[in-house]
């Protein structure tokens, strides 16, 4: 929200500025206070299915300009349409804080409300503050002309728990998933719209969403690393390494990364046979299969287990079947789910 004491009569709720611009009601020239992209983008979404129509096409109708590095002429003339044919538009310009500029520029904004006094029913203007420190009287230069200030209200809880459902349209969703959900993140639609992505693709088979799906997708990640993955693998615990692959599997080339970091635990296993280090205390162990950070000690206490239940010959099984996934991922279209399974499946029989 702006940084002011004026401006109280510009608050809106996200939700009413949303319903606005589905009815198609939101003005021809619009001043937005508002600070997270995803809403931005929603906003911008909705707006033009109903200002432009069926055609509507952001890259095609939508037009950027940020006050730092264009001269206001190249935004008025982009406005005015000045072109042979007319075409309906949404020009978005982003003011943005520069030095010794307290918002924008005395001329640029007399070109601009130059321009609201004639302004082009084809184009709809948004200028757009995403900055939560600028300051509404900057800009009270532009109060009484033909534009409408609108400024996105705090968000309560049940506000963005009713957006969390709309995201979800087509999910079958707990409440206590959602109430889960907002104590793992912060209350921001950008952080929460990043979360409820990670929801949808994990839970896309059952389209259900649940506390589970929520602890093991949500909270897990916020700070889940590939080890928790080897952990599941050397307990083998095969359900929780599958869900865990399925989560890291949002990362780019994830199966390459797991394969080299199943490879190191492997090798580090096998060199436990070795009877030098098996007569070295713990921290020379440590040192020896380079095993570090905070969870040090139940790594080793995992890799002691699954040695002590396996032999070398398994061992180098355990290679062999690595070394055919590997070999598997590196085709042209593999089945990286399926080639995970029988892999997990495989090193957790050993």
């Amino acid at each position: 929200m702006a940084k002011s004491n004026q401006g109280k009569e510009y608050l809106i709720k996200y939700s009413d500025l949303l319903a606005k611009a589905k009815s198609g009601k939101l003005q021809q020239n619009i001043f937005l206070f508002l600070n997270e992209k995803s809403l931005l983008e929603e906003l911008l979404s909705e707006t033009g299915q109903k200002f432009v129509g069926k055609s509507y096409d952001a890259k095609q109708h939508i037009r950027k300009f940020f006050s730092g590095d264009k001269q206001i002429e190249d935004v008025i003339n982009e406005c005015s349409n000045l072109g042979f044919f007319s075409e309906k538009k949404i020009v978005l310009y982003r003011v943005e804080k520069r030095t010794g500029v307290k918002g924008l520029s005395k001329d640029d904004k007399q070109a601009l409300i130059n321009y609201f006094r004639n302004s082009n029913p084809d184009t709809l203007l948004i200028l757009h503050v995403q900055d939560t420190e600028y300051t509404l009287s900057n800009f009270d230069d532009f109060r009484g002309e033909n534009i409408t200030f609108y400024i996105k209200e705090e968000t309560n809880s049940a506000e963005i728990e009713k957006w969390i459902k709309e995201k979800l349209e087509g999910y079958e969703v707990s409440e206590e998933a959602i109430t889960l959900l907002l104590r793992y993140v912060n209350p921001s639609f950008d952080e929460v719209i990043t979360e409820l992505e990670k929801l949808k693709t994990y839970c896309a088979v059952s389209k259900k969403i649940n506390v589970e799906d929520v602890n093991l997708c949500v909270g897990l990640t916020r700070d889940f690393n590939e080890n928790d993955f080897i952990m599941a693998v050397m307990s083998r615990d095969m359900n929780k390494a599958l869900k865990i692959y399925d989560l890291l599997s949002l990362k780019e080339e994830i199966e390459i990364r797991l394969v080299s970091y199943l490879i190191s635990a492997f090798i580090s296993v096998y060199k436990m046979f070795d009877p030098k280090i098996v007569g070295f205390d713990q921290w020379g162990k440590r040192k020896e299969l380079k095993i570090w950070g905070k969870n040090a000690d139940k790594m080793m206490e995992i890799y002691e287990n699954y040695k002590n239940a396996t032999n070398e010959l398994k061992i180098m099984k355990a290679f062999d079947y690595i070394y055919r996934a590997d070999k598997a991922f590196k085709t042209s279209s593999p089945d990286k789910r399926a080639i995970f399974t029988a892999l997990i499946s495989n090193l957790a029989s050993l």
